[in-house]
């Protein structure tokens, strides 16, 4: 019985192990703005463990700053931008939980083309341009991935979008689809949080590993008190 014990826990140690191989590198989308609906200026699709603040404006021209953002065509059907202005949020992870940024997608238009846009965060130690730095925007409007370099944190973590710089004055830009990625941790632990679909992959694993090292046991117990008997 001992033996079959030992087995067991073998089993179930080698299960967890590939768990935690098959989660520990894969960033997930931890939440999104779609601006859909009048006003709307909150984060959709948001994973457990972490919350989005509402999408803000800092200067930034709109009689209807939500619609606005989604709706503006760039050729005047938007937010007004001059430099300096931009628009931020705020994602929080929730106690004994550590984030990571890793990179955000968004489409953007504008009322003429131009170069100068860009993306900066600050996870505690003052703001940084993040990817490559800037980026071009145009009538057509485009779609665009910015990488985020950062470590896991408890703190939270502000974004903002700039329109560019000083030829950016009374433009419209429009920003649309911004969606986060990133990696979201429990207790210090680097791993991201594994998803139901692999705890419930876990147990099943488990489970059946001991069902089948049962029978095995069985099997083999009643061979020996076979042999015995004979």
């Amino acid at each position: 019985m001992g033996n079959f014990i030992i087995h067991v826990k073998t089993a179930a140690l080698g299960v967890l192990a590939t768990l935690v191989t098959t989660v520990s590198a894969q960033a997930v989308v931890l939440g999104q703005y779609t601006f859909e609906g009048v006003g709307n200026v909150s984060a959709s699709g948001v994973v457990p463990g972490i919350s989005f603040s509402d999408v803000t404006a800092v200067n930034v021209t709109a009689s209807a700053f939500g619609t606005a953002l989604v709706t503006g065509d760039g050729k005047g059907n938007g937010p007004r931008w001059s430099a300096g202005d931009y628009i931020q949020f705020t994602i929080t992870p929730a106690a004994n939980r550590l984030v990571q940024l890793n990179s955000v997608t968004f489409d953007v238009s504008s009322s003429a083309t131009f170069s100068g846009a860009y993306v900066q965060f600050d996870s505690g130690n003052g703001f940084s341009t993040a990817g490559s730095g800037i980026f071009s925007v145009d009538p057509a409007g485009s779609s665009h991935s910015v990488a985020f370099n950062m470590e896991p944190g408890s703190g939270s973590i502000s974004v903002r979008f700039f329109g560019g710089p000083n030829n950016v004055n009374n433009r419209t830009i429009t920003f649309d689809q911004i969606t986060i990625e990133g990696e979201l941790s429990v207790d210090g632990d680097v791993t991201p949080v594994p998803e139901p679909a692999n705890i419930a992959l876990a147990i099943f694993g488990c489970a059946f590993g001991g069902i089948g090292l049962g029978r095995k046991f069985l099997k083999t117990r009643a061979a020996r008190t076979k042999k015995l008997a004979s």
